[in-house]
Parts: C-alpha cells; sequence; structure tokens
C-alpha cells in the first residue's frame, strides 16, 4: 500500500495555506481585513522554532506572508496571493518558499468550474531548481464523492506520477481511496484521510 505522510513542519503547512498554529493578535479598527500573529512550532523529527505571519484579505483576494525560524538558526519564508472570480468560477495563486536551507521553490495554479466539477493545472520549480507541473480534473458523483484524476510530471527529469483518488466527505474530514501509476510503470494503491480535531487543525494521514 502506497501512502504519503506529511510531517508538522513549517515549509509543508506553508505550502498548504500558512501556519495554522497558535493564536492570531486582534487587527486594529483601521485594518479590520488584516491580520498579524505568531507562535511556536514543532514537528515529529524533534524540530522547534518560532513563526510571524501577516495576512491581508480583500474581497475576491488574499495576501499571506510568512516566516519562521528554527532552533539551530536557520530560518525561511513563504508567500501566498491568490485571487478568485466567484462569477466567472475561476481562481489563481501564486506561491514561493524558501526553506531553512535556502533554497527556493515557486509554484503558480489556476483552476476553472466545470459543468461535473472543476480542472486545475499548476506550473513551478522545485526545491531542486527542476521544473514541474500538475493537471487535475475534479468531478462530483451522485452519492457525494469526489473523482480526483490528477498527474504530476518533472519536466527536467521526465518522471511522472499519475493518481486517480474517490474522495469522500465525513462529518469531521474526509477519506480517500483510489491507485497510483509512475511513469516507469510502477502501481500501487493510496488510501487515506483528515479529521478536523477540537483544536481546528487538522489531521492528515495520506
Amino acid at each position: 500500500m502506497y501512502v504519503l505522510k506529511t510531517a508538522l513542519n513549517p515549509v509543508a503547512l506553508a505550502l498548504m495555506g500558512g501556519l495554522l498554529a497558535g493564536a492570531f493578535m486582534s487587527a486594529t479598527a483601521a485594518e479590520a481585513r488584516e491580520r498579524q500573529g505568531g507562535g511556536g512550532w514543532q514537528n515529529s523529527r524533534g524540530g522547534s522554532g518560532t513563526y510571524q505571519c501577516y495576512t491581508a484579505r480583500e474581497p475576491g483576494s488574499l495576501n499571506r506572508e510568512t516566516s519562521w525560524q528554527h532552533a539551530d538558526g536557520r530560518s525561511g519564508a513563504s508567500s501566498l496571493n491568490r485571487e478568485r472570480n466567484r462569477e466567472a468560477g475561476s481562481w489563481s495563486s501564486d506561491r514561493s518558499v524558501t526553506n531553512g536551507n535556502g533554497n527556493t521553490a515557486s509554484w503558480n495554479k489556476s483552476g476553472q468550474k466545470t459543468d461535473s466539477g472543476a480542472v486545475v493545472h499548476g506550473e513551478g520549480t522545485n526545491f531542486k531548481g527542476q521544473d514541474v507541473s500538475m493537471d487535475r480534473a475534479i468531478s462530483k458523483n451522485d452519492d457525494g464523492s469526489r473523482s480526483v484524476e490528477t498527474t504530476r510530471l518533472n519536466e527536467t527529469t521526465g518522471k511522472s506520477l499519475s493518481t486517480d483518488k474517490t474522495v469522500t466527505p465525513t462529518a469531521d474530514g474526509y477519506v480517500s481511496t483510489g491507485s497510483y501509476a509512475t511513469g516507469s510503470g510502477k502501481t500501487g494503491i493510496t488510501s487515506g484521510s483528515l479529521v478536523r480535531t477540537d483544536s481546528g487543525r487538522p489531521v492528515r494521514t495520506a
């Protein structure tokens, strides 16, 4: 069984849209759509540190700037800009992350709603400086689940990974099952879930 696990670390959380741990300070009345906050983090490998986060929202757009410091002195930062057009059913986002080693990855993604679900395309550069891309098709099923077909391609190395999943909502998250295939011919199955805890932080197993 192929199971993809996400460790609790600042880079992974930043790619998910920002660090969620810690308490945000109250925004002033003049900046009702802006928030600044910070706190501490710790991952399963014993790493720890602090982070700061600034978020600005306007109708149809969001900007988030995050920085963090490891206990060993390394630091990193991430930036997210997101735009949404509800009438057109389209959205786009640009992300960049600089990790504790000083390497930077950037990513831009766009999506469009369709009659059956949505299509998404993304492309960027990973921490190794390699060009990567992603295409995803999402379809609604009669039972409330979603069929998600995704193809990821490393355009520099030629390696690819395709997944075909069914994602079913639950009372406190979702479960997913499916299969994968690599460009070299390897195949397998995938499974996972996400559960929202009492603290509001999601716990993902795949």
